[in-house]
Parts: C-alpha cells; structure tokens; sequence
C-alpha cells in the first residue's frame, strides 16, 4: 500500500507569504476584495455599497446656502451657453427735420452760416431754396428793430435823453436799424436783384421799399451832438435819396419801353416822393428825385416839371393843377 505524499506548505520549505520576489519588487493593485480598512481604499468602500465618505472630506450637515449658490451658478452657466444672444439695439437718430423744427431762428440762421462758411459751394444752392424777402416780412423787421431801439432808451425827467450818453446806450440797437435799411435798399432798389419773373413788380415794390425805409428815418432821433446826426440820419439820408432817383429812372425807362402804370399808383409814387422831399427840404437828392420823377412819369397824372405845361410851353407852374386836384398832399408825421 501506498502512503499518500503530504500537500506541500509554502511553509514547510521556510518561505513567506512577504518573502515572495514579486512582492518586494512591486506594489500589487487594490482590489475590491481588500479590506475596507485599507490605506488604499479605505475612503472608497465596495461599488455595490453607499460612498463613504473619506476622513480628509468635511463631515457634517450640508451647508444649504452654499449649495444653492452654487447651484445657481451652475444653472447660469448653463443658460448663457444654450440661449442665443440678443441682438443689440441701435439708436436710431432722429429725422433732420425734427431736429431743425426745435430751434429758434437765431440757431438756424447760425447753422447755416457756418455750412455755408465751411462750403462756399452751398450759397447758391441755398439763396435758390430761401423765399425773397417781401415787403411785409422785411416792414416786421424793420418795425421790431425800431421797437428795441426805443425801450433801450435812458429817461429822465423830461423824456428820453438825446446826449452822448443816451447816444453810446443805445449805439447797438441804432445800427441794427441803419444796417436793416442799407441792406435791404439794394434788395429792393436794384432792378438786377429781381428775377425775369418779378420785373413787373418793381416798381410797387422799389418806391414801396423806399417810402417805408425814409418814414422810418424821418423818425431816428435827433442828437444833441451834431455829429451823431449826420452819421446817422444823414448817412441814410444820402443812400435812400440816391436810391429814388434809381427807382425813377428805372421806372422811367419802363414807361419808355410802353410799360403803363395807373395813375392812382404813380400819384401815391409822387405823392410820397414829395412828401419827404420836403421833410428834408430837397436835400440828400431828395429834390433831384423828385424834378426827374416829374420828367420821367409826371405826364402820366398831369404832372409836369417846372416852368412846362402840357403842351410843352413854358411857365411858372411846377405842380400842375390836376396833381394837386387828385392827389392833395398830406402832412408828414
């Protein structure tokens, strides 16, 4: 009979589990078999059990606030990843029109100025779209620079001053009336400043012009200082006198061309003419005015010059007894 060989130990030829070579050499992976006591897996557990947590984690309750704060955030980043942005409005400026319909005229008189100042090129353009000043517009004028003259007056006692201290207060206010009236006298008197199609209006228009620019100068204030005087009313005095003997020798030549005028129109020329001819006393041109107004359109009314009827005989009558008749002169105010 045969004796069965005992099962060989490790042990039995003296070695160990810890003296194998494989294991002094190299470390053997954990596994999920190993103890949970493990310096490994110890803050794992097995995959089939709960997460335990590891002993370098906080333990305790969960901070709530701190989980919805991030939690929001998270959401957030979500949300601005998946939601298309929004398209950015423009501001839309507002139309040329209702920008320019706010202001006032000063503010628009300067915007163009300076348009045309930075572009010459533009003057033309623009002189073509302004409406030609009439003589209503331009009486308006006229009528409110004379209003502010007046209220920038110094009073005394015995009314408005007429020194040279009243003279330097209101130095701004009179030469904005003067530089109306030699501005628009050009306007209006120059027969080149009117287009083709307003020549026939010249002549209520020059000789309307010029009785509304002399009244107002007959009503400019006479100085204490002589010199004020003439640098003032006489300078108009000069420029509106030389621009009735324009309009009459236009007019004049109209009437030679066959051009014909009622007499009720040429009697109020005349009428008006002679009106302040006399104010001034025939001078400044005003006589000179008036003598070749008669030459030129006093046969129209019976108006004739002096020393000639209408036959053309000679004589001592200077305003014929018809002119008188229909067109009586009225006192200057």
């Amino acid at each position: 009979m045969m004796h069965q060989r005992p099962p060989t130990s490790p042990h039995a030829f003296g070695f160990r589990p810890t003296d194998s070579p494989l294991r002094s050499s190299r470390k053997r992976k954990p596994s999920w078999d190993d103890d949970a006591g493990s310096p490994v897996m110890s803050g794992l557990g097995s995959p089939f059990s709960p997460l335990t947590p590891s002993k370098r984690f906080r333990t305790g309750p969960l901070d709530q606030t701190l989980f919805q704060r991030l939690q929001a955030m998270h959401n957030s980043h979500e949300q601005q990843q998946v939601q298309p942005k929004e398209p950015q409005q423009q501001n839309i400026p507002l139309p040329v029109e209702r920008l320019l319909s706010s202001l006032t005229k000063d503010q628009l008189v300067g915007i163009i100025s300076s348009l045309i100042q930075k572009h010459p090129v533009l003057q033309s353009e623009v002189s073509e779209l302004v409406p030609r000043p009439t003589l209503a517009s331009v009486a308006a004028l006229l009528n409110q620079a004379e209003k502010s003259l007046v209220e920038a007056f110094p009073y005394s006692k015995l009314g408005p001053e007429r020194s040279d201290y009243a003279f330097n207060r209101v130095r701004p206010q009179l030469q904005e009336v003067l530089q109306l009236i030699m501005h628009y006298l050009d306007h209006f008197v120059r027969s080149d400043s009117y287009p083709s199609s307003m020549h026939h209006d010249y002549p209520a228009t020059a000789f309307g012009y010029l009785h509304l620019a002399t009244a107002l100068t007959h009503r400019l204030p006479v100085w204490q200082n002589d010199i004020h005087n003439e640098e003032t009313k006489g300078q108009l005095y000069a420029r509106l006198g030389n621009g009735w003997r324009a309009a009459v020798t236009e007019v004049g030549k109209f009437v030679k061309e066959g051009k014909v005028y009622g007499a009720a129109a040429v009697g109020e020329w005349a009428r008006n003419l002679h009106q302040h001819s006399a104010e001034v006393k025939g001078a400044y041109g005003f006589g000179e005015a008036f003598e070749e107004f008669k030459s030129h359109l006093g046969w129209l009314i019976g108006l004739y010059p002096a020393g000639e009827d209408s036959s053309g005989a000679q004589g001592p009558m200077t305003l014929s007894g018809a002119y008188f008749a229909a067109f009586p002169m009225a006192a200057v105010g």
